[in-house]
C-alpha cells in the first residue's frame, strides 16, 4: 500500500497522509505474505458471510470500544471544540464517529469557488475546484 501525500495548500508543504487502521489495511491489501495469504485463503469465505463486518460493528457499539476515542483525536489533530458535545459523553466509538457537531464549525458558504461536501476528511478525487467551474 503506498502512502498518500498531499499538499497543504496553506503552508504548500507535502504531507504524508495519517491513515485509520493503516498497519492492519498494509497487512491485508499490501504487498506482504500476510495479504498474499489472506487473498488467497481468508478472503473467499470472508465475501461469503458478513460475519466479519456484522462483527467489527458490533465491538465499535460496545462501551469498550471507548477507549479508542481519545488516541483517535490525538492522532488525527482533531479539535474538540467543535463538538456538540463533550467528548466523555460519547458511550463508543461509533457514537463519536456519528457526532454532531456544533452550527458555527462547519458553516455552509455561498458560491461559485466553495464546495459543500457531506463528511469531515480529505477528498483527494479533485486536485482543484476550479476544474469544474
Amino acid at each position: 500500500m503506498k502512502e498518500i501525500l498531499f499538499l497543504d495548500r496553506i503552508t504548500k508543504k507535502i504531507i504524508r497522509e495519517k491513515v485509520y487502521g493503516e498497519r492492519y489495511l498494509k497487512a491485508l491489501y499490501g504487498d506482504s505474505f500476510s495479504a498474499h495469504f489472506f487473498y488467497r485463503f481468508f478472503l473467499p469465505c470472508l465475501t461469503r458471510f458478513s460475519f466479519a463486518s456484522k462483527l467489527y460493528g458490533f465491538l465499535q457499539k460496545t462501551s469498550f470500544s471507548k477507549k479508542k476515542i481519545k488516541p483517535f483525536l490525538q492522532t488525527f489533530e482533531m479539535d474538540s471544540s467543535d463538538f456538540l458535545d463533550p467528548v466523555d459523553s460519547f458511550a463508543s466509538f461509533n457514537d463519536f464517529f456519528i457526532r454532531k457537531l456544533k452550527p458555527e464549525s462547519r458553516p455552509i458558504a455561498a458560491g461559485r469557488d466553495v464546495a459543500i461536501l457531506p463528511a469531515d476528511a480529505r477528498y483527494l478525487v479533485y486536485p482543484s475546484l476550479m476544474d469544474f467551474l
